[in-house]
């Protein structure tokens, strides 16, 4: 008897078929064991920089075309468990590589894993709103630039959807829904210090998930290894995780 694929399969079933298109590469490969080098899609063209994603027991590795030989040279000299690290970005990038960003743990939900939080918190937000700028402050340009801000130049941003919450006309806590699968569909959020551990940041995705999912169909999370805090959001709200990523910043040509 035929049945229907189960909401956990088909969602994972689109996410992998945004993972290959990010990468440039067929959905057959990120089931491929081992390590491969991949030419990246749309979202990576023009990136001067090491991107490395990790997907089951597959890693896929880009990098732009002046680092294909370090990386094939790492890919054949270093055990796939053992390639998606700092280290190994870092030899790939050589002399012109940067800081490492990540790991950063990837996760989605769709309609029928979503948990809504109680208690909806927060609207959406003209990114021209003073509030920011002090939230900014507080929060320090790590944290802002973590949770996905740097779209926000001058008051004003492109393809991304703000939102925030107000405690006694205070602005104690922002959001941002930023492009995935080309729609506003990719969380970031941000608490001023003083205001954390009270669930703001759980109410404010959750509304941001319940205002863009009838839209989107799919919402994506990324955070940090070490932000448990964060991390902890996305598990209470349904996410499920699908992937990680490191990436090291190259020095301009």
């Amino acid at each position: 008897m035929n049945r229907s694929a189960s909401p956990v399969s088909s969602l994972i079933d689109l996410v992998d078929a945004a993972w290959a298109d990010a990468l440039g590469c067929p959905i057959s490969q990120l089931h491929a064991p081992g390590a491969h080098l991949v030419p990246g899609g749309a979202c990576l063209a023009g990136y001067r920089g090491i991107y490395m994603a990790r997907l089951d027991h597959s890693v896929l590795v880009y990098t732009p075309p002046t680092h294909f030989a370090a990386a094939r040279q790492a890919i054949s000299t270093t055990a796939p468990e053992e390639l998606f690290t700092a280290t190994s970005c870092l030899r790939i990038a050589g002399p012109d590589g940067q800081e490492v960003l990540g790991p950063s743990w990837h996760g989605f939900v769709d309609g029928a894993r979503f948990r809504a939080a109680e208690g909806a918190f927060g609207e959406k937000l003209d990114p021209a709103d003073h509030g920011l700028d002090e939230l900014r402050r507080a929060c320090g340009e790590n944290e802002w630039a973590e949770a996905g801000f740097s779209h926000i130049v001058d008051g004003s941003c492109v393809d991304a959807v703000v939102y925030g919450g107000r405690e006694g006309g205070r602005l104690v806590a922002a959001g941002n829904m930023t492009d995935f699968r080309g729609m506003p569909a990719d969380v970031g959020v941000v608490t001023h210090p003083a205001f954390r551990r009270r669930g703001l940041a759980r109410r404010l995705v959750s509304r941001m998930t319940t205002d863009q999912l009838p839209d989107v169909g799919v919402v994506r999370y990324r955070a940090l290894h070490t932000n448990l805090a964060s991390l902890g959001v996305a598990g209470s709200l349904g996410f499920i995780g699908r992937g990680e990523n490191l990436a090291v910043r190259l020095e301009p040509a």
